[in-house]
């Protein structure tokens, strides 16, 4: 992609005739057939006004005039929107698009209370000296499902940090910096992410006796922990009817590490959920489970996160991610209770169009349903859906063009094995 030109709904001339010529009128059109005339007729206009110019000199010079995009786009759009005014103050070889400078590198952006901190290294190719950052905001809005302007923005800098303050939480924005030099601005780069994302909570051991099961977890940490207001902990497990249960949530004080839940039936596998809560959204995490019984078994988990949020964005919007199932490296579990188990196959692929979603309600053997996440934030995002507090899906949406890595899981059950599958989908 070189350049581009303004392609939808176009009003242009318009013939009904399918074989033959019919009744002439107008109409609103869009795609490239619309950009690229414009194209053409800037590039006729150019050689009009500079015959000599080669084709080589009137690309560049369609290139290097161009104006870039008000706002971000996921798509390429090469140099940006043709501009017949800057073009027509230019000369044949005056210059080309390689002497704006190269993007900046955005190494942070890190969540806070009403803020995200964002921080950034100079581009690597800088044809001539940097004056200055622009740095541009947008805020997602979730009944339009596309981003708007944020008042204020854009802002010229000359550090190369700065906290974006007076922010909504659980919201996600998206950020743009651009390099400036005294042939204008440069590269684009770009980031988003949620304000306010709660600190992660992480599991660090879950030991089980006959009948109990004692949890703990680390220390919460980041910025956000001073807005924490609860810890949450609850299981998950099959009832004497075989009927997958949830357990009443047990609340504690922020400060907590440790819980033990006594009156538990043996020889029964319990999965483990720990959530922590802000005024505004919360963050959870499962370990892979334990079985209650009369020999202590101690998992130790390598714990991934999941993030549940008020509102839905692209981004880093809502997120859904859990831990691997339970492996016998993790766990200790009688042989008898494992030997007659049969691997459950992966669902199928889902297809994903960018800027849609994706409902998936397939269940498990466990007879919940197939724990999905997203392992490419910045290309894909999932939100766990519920009903009256009830796990019944994932929404995985599609944020630009790319691969999106998902992993799809389930404990299993005495019958199956636990799944545990990484999809790559490639977005359209």
């Amino acid at each position: 992609m070189e350049v581009s030109a303004p392609g939808q709904d176009i009003f242009a001339n318009y013939n009904d005739g399918s074989a033959t010529p019919g009744n002439p009128s107008y109409t609103y059109m869009s795609g490239t057939s619309m950009a690229s005339p414009i194209v053409a007729a800037a590039a006729a206009w150019y050689l009009g006004s500079n015959p000599s110019a080669t084709p080589l000199e009137v690309s560049l010079a369609i290139q290097e005039s161009a104006r870039e995009f008000f706002a971000p786009q996921s798509n390429l759009m090469g140099a940006g929107i043709v501009d017949l005014a800057s073009l027509s103050g230019m000369a044949p070889g005056s210059g080309t698009p390689l002497m704006r400078a190269g993007a900046p590198s955005i190494t942070g952006l890190e969540s806070q209370i009403g803020a995200l901190a964002l921080s950034f290294s100079p581009p690597s190719f800088q044809p001539e000296a940097i004056t200055g950052y622009r740095v541009e905001l947008w805020r997602w809005n979730g009944v339009t499902e596309d981003y708007e302007y944020v008042e204020g923005y854009p802002v010229v800098i000359e550090e190369t940090s700065l906290l974006l303050d007076n922010l909504n939480n659980a919201t996600t924005y998206y950020v743009t910096v651009i390099a400036v030099g005294s042939r204008g601005a440069g590269v684009p780069s770009y980031d988003y992410q949620e304000v306010g994302i709660p600190p992660t909570p992480k599991l660090s051991s879950v030991s089980s006796t006959d009948t109990s099961l004692s949890v703990s977890w680390h220390n919460l940490t980041g910025p956000v922990v001073p807005a924490v207001n609860k810890v949450e902990l609850y299981l998950e497990y099959y009832n004497e009817l075989g009927v997958w249960t949830i357990s009443p949530r047990v609340t504690l004080e922020p400060t907590a590490t440790t819980y033990s839940f006594s009156g538990l039936s043996s020889d029964t596998w319990y999965s483990v959920t720990l959530e922590v809560f802000t005024p505004w959204s919360s963050l959870w995490t499962s370990n892979t489970g334990v079985y209650t019984s009369p020999t202590t078994t101690t998992t130790t988990t390598t714990t991934t996160t999941t993030t549940t949020t008020t509102t839905v964005a692209p981004t880093t919007t809502t997120t859904t991610t859990t831990s691997l199932p339970p492996t016998t490296a993790q766990t200790t579990v009688p042989t008898t209770q494992v030997s007659d188990s049969v691997a459950q196959n992966p669902p199928p692929k889902p297809k994903l169009v960018r800027g849609r979603s994706v409902t998936l309600t397939r269940k498990g053997a466990s007879g919940n349903p197939l724990k999905w996440s997203s392992l490419s934030k910045s290309v894909c995002s999932v939100k766990v859906l519920r009903s009256k507090g009830v796990i019944v899906g994932h929404r995985v949406k599609a944020l630009k063009k790319g691969t999106c890595r998902v992993r799809v899981s389930d404990i299993g059950s005495k019958t199956h094995d636990p799944l545990d599958y990484i999809f790559s989908v490639k977005i359209s």
